[in-house]
C-alpha cells in the first residue's frame, strides 16, 4: 500500500480568479510558474513551451467559463420559468386568454 506522500508528491493547483492580464501572458514566456500567485505547486513545474501552452489555454478557458457562468445561469432560469409557466397553464393560447381576462 502506497503512503500518502507518494500519492500527492507532484501536484499543481491553479487559481484563475487571482490571475492578472499580465500574468496570463507571462505564462508563455517564463518558466517560473511556481513563483506566481495564481499557482500552487509541490515543486518546480516541468519547463517547456508545450506544457506552458497547455496551462495557458486551460486557464484561459477557465476564465471564459467563469465570466459566462452567471449570464448562462440567468438565461437557464428564465427558460425554466417560461416552460413551467406554459405547462401549468396547459399551453400558450390558454395563458394569453388568462392574461387578457385579467
Amino acid at each position: 500500500m502506497a503512503s500518502d506522500s507518494s500519492f500527492c508528491a507532484n501536484y499543481m493547483v491553479s487559481k484563475p480568479e487571482e490571475l492578472d492580464f499580465f500574468d496570463l501572458f507571462h505564462i508563455l514566456f517564463s518558466g517560473d510558474l511556481e513563483k506566481r500567485k495564481f499557482v500552487e505547486c509541490s515543486e518546480k513545474v516541468e519547463e517547456g513551451f508545450g506544457r506552458r501552452l497547455i496551462i495557458f489555454v486551460s486557464i484561459l478557458v477557465l476564465r471564459f467559463l467563469q465570466s459566462v457562468a452567471k449570464p448562462m445561469s440567468r438565461i437557464g432560469s428564465a427558460i425554466e420559468f417560461f416552460l413551467n409557466l406554459l405547462s401549468s397553464n396547459r399551453n400558450l393560447s390558454v395563458l394569453l386568454l388568462i392574461f387578457l381576462r385579467g
